[in-house]
């Protein structure tokens, strides 16, 4: 779980990774675009929320 800046672009740089289980493997999730590290940060604990509901 990794909130990261991409140095390439300019507008809306930062993104997002976690790591989930399913059924036996790891899978990779990865949500880009974001203007701030706050927001995907955010946006990240709202995904995690969401997804430890199921």
């Amino acid at each position: 779980m990794a909130v990261t800046k991409d140095k390439n672009l300019k507008e809306n740089p930062w993104y997002f990774t976690i790591e989930v289980n399913e059924n036996g493997k790891r899978k990779r999730i990865k949500r880009r675009g974001f203007k701030t590290k706050k927001a995907a940060t955010e946006a990240q604990q709202e995904l995690i929320a969401e997804l430890s509901k199921d």
